[in-house]
């Protein structure tokens, strides 16, 4: 038996909330995932809680028997236990699981976006959460939970961290014992230890170290000083066990936020990056103890940390091709005081790049086929930070290939060309905001990339000068200032 049925229907009044909206949304960058290997964890909830302490925490929503418990470095999508009320909004409280007896804290709002305190009281002592409250869409919040004190490193290296409160009568030491370690963790390179949840005035200060490479430093402040403005910047000197070697980099202490919250930053005294698509001898020359040493810059924007330069002191650097005679001119003045400088100077360039330099073109192979002509680097006027150099030598090829990765050195050499000197720039700016670290970059002012299929010579008319340049090369020339032919071969 067959059924005809026909509906007919008039105006039809739809109400959709942010609520439906956010959920339509999500589900469809959900179904949009179908059948991906590395798929989006997408999240529904509208809150998104985030431990970032190194403690466990316990939180729940106030007036109800909730207590979740959060690990560190830990996500949970959270929903309210019970609904709003008329009375008035939820609230959330939050207390540390270690140890036991932590009462909880004070309610607070994670409605309300924006950064707030909340002591924990702990029998005879207390500690401080901060809270950041994050608007991610119309409907949905990340809610951040930190302690007092953060750790960051921007180093290349690992260290070892020692964090030293004061003795404690329970702790067993002797009374003579200057400090207590608390935690004794390992700091990896380029990354930052889950925020420290530490008691009031429990705090001596802080030891690091090169893992079986240097002794302990001295005891660090971790305790910021007043007027001393947005931050402290020491040097620390590590002694070498095994080398008579020296480390030195700093040790920056700043308020990111809250008064109360503490971030202490370990950085490098010194960045090197070259542009270069090719790797050039560092010559450098220290005029305090009249010594001279010779570093290998990689080139292709490879970052390289110095450790070794002594601070306040006068270092002068010149660079040199592999395989020519002579060094670049003039040298490069560089200390750690011209830091004073470069604060006071405008560097549209210092971004904090979440992908390395390295990464992009014309450095990496996935990005030369969006570029089809040589960038020209606008010239500066010369001052003390930066400098008009000469390269006296010659040219010099690098050829990719497809199989070969980018951070591994290649025969970049080929065969040489009588060329006049190239010329870089060579800058010197601070790395990073916030701390006083200082980036030496050497700057082409022009790099030739042949993404054709044809290998290319370019020849300076007014010089007689042939560059050649074979499918996939990259080659810093020197400046070709009227015309030049471009020839197949």
């Amino acid at each position: 038996m067959w059924l005809d049925v026909s509906l007919e229907a008039g105006t039809v009044l739809t109400h959709v909330s942010q609520t439906t909206i956010h959920t339509i949304a999500l589900s469809a960058r959900a179904w949009g995932q179908t059948g991906l290997i590395e798929a989006e964890r997408i999240i529904f909830n509208h809150y998104i809680i985030c431990n970032d302490t190194h403690e466990a925490l316990r939180l729940g929503q106030v007036d109800t028997d909730e207590s979740l418990l959060l690990g560190s470095r830990q996500v949970h999508s959270y929903s309210w236990r019970t609904p709003h009320t008329v009375k008035a909004s939820p609230r959330l409280h939050v207390c540390i699981e270690t140890e036991g007896d932590w009462r909880w804290s004070e309610p607070f709002d994670i409605d309300t976006v924006g950064v707030f305190g909340r002591t924990i009281h702990h029998r005879l002592h207390s500690a401080t959460l901060f809270i950041e409250v994050k608007q991610l869409s119309g409907m949905q919040k990340q809610i951040i939970i930190r302690g007092s004190h953060i750790i960051v490193s921007r180093l290349s290296i690992d260290v070892d961290v020692q964090i030293l409160t004061n003795p404690t009568l329970s702790s067993g030491q002797s009374p003579k014992a200057r400090y207590q370690v608390l935690e004794d963790v390992s700091l990896p390179a380029n990354t930052a230890l889950p925020s420290y949840v530490i008691s009031h005035g429990g705090l001596t200060g802080m030891r690091i170290r090169i893992p079986n490479g240097t002794t302990w430093s001295d005891t660090l402040p971790l305790e910021h000083v007043e007027g001393e403005g947005k931050g402290q910047h020491l040097i620390v000197q590590l002694l070498g066990v095994k080398e008579f070697q020296t480390f030195y980099f700093w040790y920056s202490v700043e308020k990111p936020g809250s008064p109360d919250q503490i971030q202490v930053t370990l950085s490098p005294l010194f960045v090197m990056r070259s542009h270069l698509p090719e790797p050039v001898l560092m010559n450098v020359f220290t005029a305090k103890t009249n010594s001279y040493s010779v570093l290998q810059l990689h080139g292709r924007a490879q970052e390289q940390q110095m450790y070794s330069l002594v601070p306040n002191s006068w270092h002068h650097l010149t660079f040199q091709f592999s395989g020519s005679g002579q060094w670049s001119s003039p040298s490069v003045p560089l200390n750690t005081t011209l830091i004073e400088l470069a604060n006071r100077m405008k560097n549209d360039s210092m971004v904090e790049e979440e992908q390395p330099l390295a990464d992009i073109w014309p450095y990496c192979r996935n990005h030369q086929n969006l570029r089809r002509s040589e960038v020209v680097l606008e010239e500066k006027p010369e001052s003390s930070l930066v400098k008009n150099v000469s390269f006296a030598g010659h040219v010099n090829n690098q050829k990719i290939h497809p199989d070969s990765p980018v951070d591994e050195p290649q025969d970049m050499r080929g065969r040489p060309f009588p060329v006049p000197p190239i010329e870089v720039q060579c800058r010197v700016v601070k790395r990073w905001s916030h701390v006083s670290s200082l980036l030496v970059e050497v700057l082409p002012w022009c790099l030739l990339v042949n993404n054709t299929t044809v290998h290319l010579i370019v020849r300076d008319l007014e010089r007689d000068v042939t560059v050649d340049l074979p499918t996939g090369s990259i080659v810093a020339p020197h400046r070709i200032t009227v015309r030049e032919h471009i020839l197949t071969k």
